[in-house]
């Protein structure tokens, strides 16, 4: 099955007497100024080329002049010779829930949309200086003279294959600014430097029992179970303290202990409870411990 075509047929609607440079069409539908169009009595031996459109009556302007006549229900072949930059794949109908009103249109294919990614390589977006034409799933749909918008949806599989030189062997995967997956270098391959590290980073939420102060950086410790972790921004007079860098697991029955950026300590009553935002959640960091490098 081929989805897509480069060329098709158009059925004349209208009798075109001899000498005359437009033809009215069964539609006009993905014909753009620049293709071709080849029939009999078509002026250059019966090709010519589309140099203008007219949506609204379905009618086609050609360079040169018809040679004849050209009869109702003739056919036309079209060799589309532009880039039109629409997309290209399969659409699905599907209903949400009940009734006529939740029924949407799903599609899956080629995007041929740009990004305005600026230069050509591996390094943004692949082959093509807009960063057009990959494979995209939008579940909800808009589909509009076959441009696609909508919510792009998600992928479930069991894995994905880079292919030889788009990836570093143990290389990390991140993101660029426009949401491409690269690889780092390989750990057998380092660079130095000394303002960003990737760690594997949690991060907790303790509820105070009551309005606490803490300022950005102090380290929170709870002695009897081990944990700590760094204050992400300062506290003042609330009950919610953002911890990042958690090691350990907190609990909510025992006291708190803070050190501060200066080193003074003061204890804490113990949390009313413990909320975990995310665990080793990878993150560029410029400090150990709340302490910058």
């Amino acid at each position: 099955m081929t989805v897509g075509e480069v060329t098709s047929s158009r059925t004349v609607m209208a009798t075109i007497a001899s000498g005359v440079s437009t033809a009215i069409l069964d539609d006009v539908q993905g014909i753009a100024v620049n293709d071709l169009v080849q029939g009999t009595s078509l002026p250059n031996s019966g090709l010519t080329t589309v140099t203008a459109i007219n949506t609204g009556i379905k009618m086609i302007t050609f360079t040169g002049t018809s040679q004849a006549g050209i009869s109702t229900g003739a056919q036309f072949t079209i060799t589309h010779a532009t880039d039109t930059n629409t997309d290209r794949g399969l659409s699905f109908k599907y209903n949400v829930g009940v009734g006529t009103a939740n029924q949407t249109e799903g599609f899956f294919g080629f995007d041929d949309s740009s990004i305005a990614v600026a230069t050509v390589g591996t390094g943004n977006h692949g082959t093509h200086a807009d960063g057009s034409r990959r494979w995209t799933y939008v579940p909800d749909a808009t589909i509009s003279a076959s441009v696609v918008t909508g919510t792009k949806g998600f992928l479930d599989i069991g894995g994905i294959y880079y292919q030889s030189g788009d990836f570093n062997s143990g290389g990390a995967v991140w993101f660029d600014d426009k949401g491409l997956m690269q690889s780092t270098n390989s750990p057998s391959s380092p660079i130095d430097t000394s303002s960003a590290i990737l760690t594997a980073v949690t991060k907790v939420v303790l509820t105070m029992p009551g309005n606490v102060t803490l300022a950005k950086g102090d380290i929170i410790k709870q002695s009897s179970s081990n944990a700590f972790g760094v204050v992400e921004t300062a506290v003042n007079a609330s009950t919610s303290v953002p911890l990042i860098g958690v090691e350990g697991t907190f609990n909510a029955s025992n006291t708190l202990i803070r050190e501060g950026v200066s080193g003074g300590t003061s204890s804490l009553a113990a949390p009313s409870s413990v909320s975990t935002t995310y665990i080793n959640k990878p993150s560029f960091t410029s400090t150990l411990d709340g302490g910058t490098f």
